[in-house]
């Protein structure tokens, strides 16, 4: 049919048929490109031809089609642990960087450059994409990455740095700033295909029965495990390099650096072998940081207590005489009967003012190390 005999009931008879004999995707895309194509042929060509039609027939609305992977389970630490054996040694580390350092798309995994990584700082940049060009054309090669908001830092887990610091020592020979962390095994200085990484993965899959993930997925079980474990909705932005959430949430959450730190750190301790030494090391380091705190709070509550007791310091006004305590505050203590004075056979305790304290670190200790 000529273009400008089509009509606006041809049209629908079209799009109603096409939706129901089409899959939803399939259909979302023709019924796109239709639209696009009749709008350019009812408005005034480049070259200042003249519309080719008065008015485009296509009045239907493109709805995008609700993503079918919106309910699929993220990948597991056993799963992803099964992944990486299945993987080729020169690949492995692809996996683990998308899971766990800022939820890097594969043509930013395959894009990394050796300036890209500072394991001083536990950093990663992400500068580039590998891709075929604008076109979708020709050889791969470094280009921009899919949005501007998508040039971020990321933080490097420490247990994650030295699975790093071994590839880069087994398979960069060029300790050149733009060596690239990935490239083909043909040559040197040819860049890997993100399609090489592809193939591996959909033979991978398989073998772990997980046939409804793709590498993508992993991207998406950081941002969910990210949240999961503690992190807000502005850190999971930034790792993945979105922008897209309302107002609120972008206005008024703020990144707190620590603790996105600590978070990333409990995604890596949860996904990677708990006997690896660096992510004993890690958790150590985190739990002895946790007591720190507890014990800085504890010597805190303590300082308050000696003011209001001895109506010192800052709470000079606010001393709380004994006989004033609310009774609901008293409770027995272990070891005490109603009159304060310790059982017979049992020491008092009470000697020594450290005590109560000390008793309430540990519960506070292993209630916050649980």
């Amino acid at each position: 049919t000529p273009l400008d005999r089509i009509t606006r009931q041809m049209v629908d008879e079209w799009y109603a048929n096409a939706r129901d004999t089409l899959t939803a995707w399939t259909f979302e895309q023709a019924a796109r490109t239709l639209k696009r194509i009749m709008l350019a042929a009812a408005n005034e060509q480049a070259d200042g031809t003249p519309p080719l039609i008065p008015a485009s027939p296509c009045r239907y609305r493109v709805v995008k089609p609700q993503s079918k992977r919106r309910d699929q389970p993220p990948v597991t630490a056993d799963e992803i642990n099964r992944l990486a054996e299945l993987f080729p040694d020169y690949q492995r580390l692809a996996l683990w960087l998308s899971l766990l350092a800022g939820g890097l798309r594969l043509g930013e995994v395959c894009a990394l450059q050796l300036r890209d990584i500072d394991l001083e700082n536990l950093q990663l940049h992400v500068r580039h994409s590998v891709n075929r060009g604008p076109d979708d054309r020709g050889k791969y090669q470094l280009c921009e990455p899919k949005t501007k908001s998508s040039k971020r830092v990321v933080p490097i887990p420490k247990p994650l740095a030295p699975l790093i610091e071994a590839h880069i020592s087994r398979f960069c020979k060029d300790r050149k700033p733009d060596t690239m962390l990935f490239h083909s095994p043909m040559l040197d200085d040819w860049l890997l295909p993100p399609t090489t990484i592809e193939r591996t993965f959909r033979m991978a899959r398989e073998k772990i029965g997980r046939p409804d993930i793709t590498f993508h997925s992993l991207r998406a079980t950081h941002a969910t495990m990210l949240v999961l474990e503690g992190g807000t909705m502005r850190e999971t932005m930034d790792d993945l390099g979105h922008t897209s959430l309302t107002v609120a949430v972008d206005s008024y959450q703020r990144i707190v650096r620590e603790h996105h730190r600590d978070t990333v750190e409990l995604l890596a301790y949860r996904y990677m072998p708990s006997n690896y030494p660096t992510v004993i090391r890690t958790v150590i380091d985190q739990k002895e940081r946790q007591i720190d705190k507890l014990r800085s709070e504890v010597d805190r509550l303590r300082k308050i207590l000696l003011e209001r007791d001895t109506g010192t310091g800052e709470n000079r006004e606010t001393v709380l005489p004994k006989t004033e305590i609310p009774k609901e505050l008293h409770t027995e203590k272990p070891g005490y009967g109603n009159t304060g004075k310790p059982r017979q056979g049992e020491a008092d305790e009470r000697e020594d003012p450290r005590t109560d304290g000390d008793r309430a670190l540990r519960l506070l200790i292993s209630f916050w190390t649980e």
